[in-house]
């Protein structure tokens, strides 16, 4: 059953940008999708929609909390997990350990978080959040759940389901690429 179908079973309303290129509805061949434009690159469109995104976020949390988005999200890490270390946030947060190092300097001097030792290994250093730092957490998140709304009421109930799972599945894909050290690129002409 397609999404449409779907949404008209329900009820629903549906607004459906069905603007597919025709390239990617023709068949599969040995050289899949031959006449891609640009813009009709999943990884384009993605990567696209991500820096938007991001852009909007950087610029939202800079001027309204005075952070940038990895100490951002290094606060909302370690609310969840209350400690980590930076090697931990670098790959849980796809963030070179660098920029986590830095971030969690800066955290550290607004108060937001701790260093400790780590003492399953004392050349590490461990972070934990302080009550400063969980409560600008917290401010962020109420701002981050209001955005959250918006953007998703932008999707009708059908297409969020279906776009979660759609980017569930190439999470795993990508995660099983990752881990097992093939890549897809590998034995394409």
């Amino acid at each position: 059953l397609d999404c449409l179908s779907l949404a008209k079973r329900n009820g629903m309303n549906a607004k459906f940008d069905l603007t597919i290129p025709s390239s990617i509805r023709a068949p599969k061949t040995d050289h899949a999708y031959p006449n891609l434009e640009l813009e009709d690159y999943l990884t384009y469109r993605v990567s696209t929609l991500s820096r938007m995104l991001d852009r909007q976020s950087v610029r939202f949390l800079s001027d309204k909390f005075g952070i940038s988005l990895t100490e951002r999200r290094i606060l909302a890490r370690l609310a969840q997990c209350d400690s980590s270390t930076v090697r931990q946030l670098a790959v849980e947060l796809s963030v070179d350990k660098g920029r986590i190092s830095r971030a969690t300097a800066s955290l550290i001097a607004m108060d937001c978080v701790e260093r400790g030792s780590d003492p399953r290994d004392g050349r590490s250093a461990i972070f934990t959040i302080t009550s400063t730092g969980r409560s600008l957490e917290t401010e962020i998140v109420d701002q981050g759940r209001a955005r959250q709304a918006l953007l998703l009421n932008q999707l009708e109930p059908v297409e969020r389901i279906h776009l979660y799972q759609a980017l569930g599945k190439l999470r795993e894909f990508l995660d099983e690429e990752i881990s097992s050290g093939i890549s897809s690129y590998e034995g394409i002409a």
